[in-house]
């Protein structure tokens, strides 16, 4: 069973809309600068790639592979939310693969992924072992930290990025801000299909309806020629 987690360890940073646990302010060390500037251009790079992904049923995979290929986290997975509020995976490389295929399923507010959904604010553990919201799921695996990012589309979150780590203290604000801007981008794709998708059934509802009139418009013009013969 965790422990609660101590007052002491709970942070608030003035950063609108989020909330970190056990996180301290970190100085901007050479290796910390040199990490940033490479998210930063993963955050670009997708951002362009996004774009011509709308639509595509491969969209959640090529983020975790981009991601993967870049900095190797022990776990990065991306969850979709449901209309109830459960988190299925969609996309996952890892730690997890061997345990959890895509499709698994966690109900409404359970651990890291299930908290972050819920409240719609970043979460950062930077020690699972005393964090009561982290699940463990009983697999062999080596998670000390994990960082969850929610990305809404019209005010509702309908994806969750989940990033773990082996090591403890393992992120920081910086870490939040990249993640949070690429779920940011994902909500604009995810908008984007959206809008994709119902202009797409619009023009096949409207298309399906000139149909049908051109052959009213037919059959009656085939009747008025039979009328005059």
């Amino acid at each position: 069973k965790n422990d609660t987690i101590p007052p002491a360890i709970v942070k608030n940073f003035p950063l609108p809309g989020r909330f970190f646990l056990g996180v301290t302010p970190p100085s901007m060390s050479p290796t910390a600068t040199t990490k940033t500037a490479t998210q930063i251009r993963l955050i670009n790079e997708l951002g362009l790639k996004l774009q011509s992904l709308i639509g595509s049923e491969n969209i959640y995979d090529e983020i975790v592979s981009a991601v993967q290929n870049k900095f190797h986290y022990y776990s990065f997975s991306i969850w979709s939310i449901g209309a109830d509020g459960s988190a299925s995976i969609r996309a996952q490389r890892g730690a997890y693969n061997k345990f959890i295929e895509v499709g698994y399923t966690i109900p409404a507010g359970e651990g890291i992924v299930g908290t972050a959904a819920k409240t719609k604010k970043v979460y950062i553990s930077n020690n699972v072992s005393r964090d009561p919201h982290f699940t463990k799921l009983e697999l062999p695996v080596e998670t000390k930290s994990q960082m969850a990012i929610p990305a809404l589309v019209d005010g509702v979150v309908v994806a969750v990025l989940s990033i773990e780590s082996n090591k403890s203290k393992a992120f920081d604000e910086n870490d939040a801000a990249c993640f949070e801007s690429l779920g940011h981008q994902l909500s604009v794709a995810m908008t984007n299909a959206k809008l994709l998708r119902e202009v797409t059934s619009f023009n096949k509802t409207l298309q399906h309806t000139v149909d049908e009139r051109t052959q009213e418009l037919k059959h009656a013009n085939q009747r008025i020629m039979e009328q005059q013969r």
